[in-house]
């Protein structure tokens, strides 16, 4: 016997434990290693068997997700004046993997700009293979444990139709992706566009290639999109030439009780440059687009931001862009009753007759009653849009307007337009302020773009024009000046006009703009050059000039 553990203080042994020969640790090391290759074996087993399953069950499942889809290409396809449809050509199925085939045609007119349109008849071809679950060898090999029903590889086939874009993509496929389906029902998926150049009769195209990644939650109740693109570049035989760099994509959407998908988006893209012919080059740097959707208790509410850092033309800075806009007290009902009917109807149009400039639902008695209730629902909530912040800044100035409409349900969709819409409109709060500075700025850059052009006099000019526009604004009782801000502001609530402090009946305002506008046809209005009492400046100054007298002489 061996001791081990704790002695005594005088150094007796409190414990004894029997010594561990090599004969015993060899058989207990022995019995490890079988039991060890034994659940190895079970466990393969048991992925087999689960491999085998899942292959057999491979065939209705893909028949199902394919006429879903077909489903869903109905709603979203017409807008574009097309036909597309999936087929599923062929399935070859094994024990531990599948492979697929699949056609996508695509018949219509395509519609591109205007009345142009572009007519469509053609497929495209896709292979699949398909790793079956719990686990596929591929996710393995990346250290992925988590069990999947089955892990898709698809990729674009080579067929006529495409040729030339396989010969771009110096012969690998452009389009592949790869997508896990979890037993849970959840979708993670990514597509990758490969890098393509391409070059015929003067035109040429140069892409870096294209990433996106997904998630799909089960009934796609949520889902999340990430992507990226590094540079596209296209040259026309015209020598045009439009570069964008940097494009990223972000959305991050849960389903609404509304039927909306609420939650947040953004889009940037880092450059666009632009040469026409001997044009100079124009750059627009940063641009950004955000977007938000959410509802509550008191319905549907979201918002939305625009972005430009600059806009640059022939190496000179011009000003940046900035839009924000919001909307608030949308009916959840009615948003989502409208949005059932317009996929209902959507559905049921034929794409080859569709016209995405003027669509004609044909709506029959009972789906018009049912529009003009959900309109009324909508509008019974007192919906309000927002332009925020409509601004665009220069070196030395900013202008900017913002406009805020109230919407009401009127008493009949029946009434005559104007009344129709007086009934409809239940606030209205608009500011628009100018830059006399900015003014300067953007007379001074037309100036610079032309090398003949005498500094000095563009300089003095620039001043004149700033200047004129501020007695025309004021000349006319439609602003006041305010510092070096032309500003006017409109509001309307209740039968009641402010404009600019002056409040007035609305068939008061709606008199003085008509005439204004009959007056603007043939010139500066009489009313406005002999009013006896000078127009007002926002500090409350009064214009003592000979301005009326200055501008009839222009």
């Amino acid at each position: 016997m061996l001791f081990c553990g704790a002695r005594g203080l005088r150094g007796q042994v409190l414990v004894r434990c029997p010594a561990i020969s090599p004969s015993l640790f060899e058989f207990v090391m022995k019995k490890s290693v079988r039991i060890a290759v034994g659940l190895a074996v079970v466990a393969g087993v048991a992925s087999t068997a689960g491999a085998w399953y899942t292959g057999q069950q491979l065939e209705p499942a893909l028949v199902g997700s394919i006429a879903q889809a077909n489903q869903e290409l109905k709603t979203l396809t017409p807008g574009l004046g097309l036909d597309v449809t999936v087929e599923l050509v062929s399935l070859e199925r094994g024990v531990l993997s599948s492979t697929a085939h699949y056609r996508v045609k695509a018949k219509g007119d395509l519609t591109t700009t205007g009345d142009e349109s572009t007519a469509v008849d053609g497929e495209l071809l896709f292979v699949d293979r398909i790793e079956h679950g719990p686990f596929p060898l591929s996710r393995l090999m990346r250290l992925k444990l988590m069990p999947v029903m089955s892990k898709s590889n698809f990729e674009l086939e080579n067929s006529p139709l495409v040729a030339k874009w396989f010969s771009a993509s110096q012969g690998v496929s452009p389009l592949s992706g790869h997508a896990s389906i979890g037993y849970t029902g959840n979708v993670n998926s990514s597509l990758k566009l490969q890098p393509l150049e391409f070059s015929e009769e003067g035109s040429s195209l140069k892409f870096s290639g294209l990433n996106l990644n997904a998630q799909v939650a089960q009934g796609q109740k949520s889902f999340k999109l990430d992507g990226d693109m590094d540079s596209l570049a296209l040259v026309g035989p015209d020598h045009t030439r439009i570069e964008l760099q940097g494009l990223s994509l972000r959305n991050d959407s849960n389903l609404g009780e509304s039927g909306l998908y609420l939650g947040t988006s953004e889009s940037k893209l880092k450059q666009v440059q632009v040469l026409i012919a001997e044009q100079p080059p124009l750059l627009i740097n940063d641009m950004l687009q955000t977007g938000k959707l959410d509802e509550d208790k008191s319905g549907v509410f979201g918002s939305f931001t625009y972005g430009i850092g600059m806009l640059n033309f022939a190496g000179k800075d011009l000003g940046a862009l900035d839009m924000a806009g919001s909307v608030k007290n949308l009916d959840t009902l009615a948003i989502k009753d409208l949005a059932e009917m317009y996929k209902q109807l959507i559905t049921n149009l034929d794409a080859s007759h569709y016209d995405a400039s003027n669509p004609d639902f044909n709506l029959n008695a009972e789906q018009q009653t049912k529009l003009e209730t959900d309109i009324g629902n909508l509008l019974a909530a007192k919906p309000v849009l927002a332009l925020d912040k409509f601004a665009f800044k220069t070196a030395n100035g900013q202008s900017s307007f913002n406009l805020s409409l109230g919407l009401n349900k009127p008493s009949s969709f029946d009434l005559p337009p104007d009344a129709l819409a007086m009934q409809s409109i239940a606030s209205l709060d608009a500011r628009l302020q100018v830059s006399k500075p900015m003014i300067k700025d953007v007379v001074l850059s037309q100036a610079a773009l032309d090398p003949s052009a005498d500094p000095e006099a563009a300089k003095q000019q620039a001043e004149q024009m700033s200047e004129m526009a501020g007695m025309m604004a004021v000349g006319t009782q439609m602003a006041v000046v305010d510092g070096d801000n032309i500003v006017a502001s409109l509001k309307y609530a209740d039968g009641q006009v402010d404009l600019n402090g002056r409040k007035m009946p609305l068939e008061e305002f709606m008199a003085m703009s008509m005439g204004m506008a009959g007056g603007m046809g043939g010139g500066m209005p009489q009313a406005s050059l002999d009013e006896e009492t000078p127009p007002s400046y926002a500090d409350g100054s009064v214009d003592e000039s000979e301005g009326d007298s200055g501008l009839q002489a222009e």
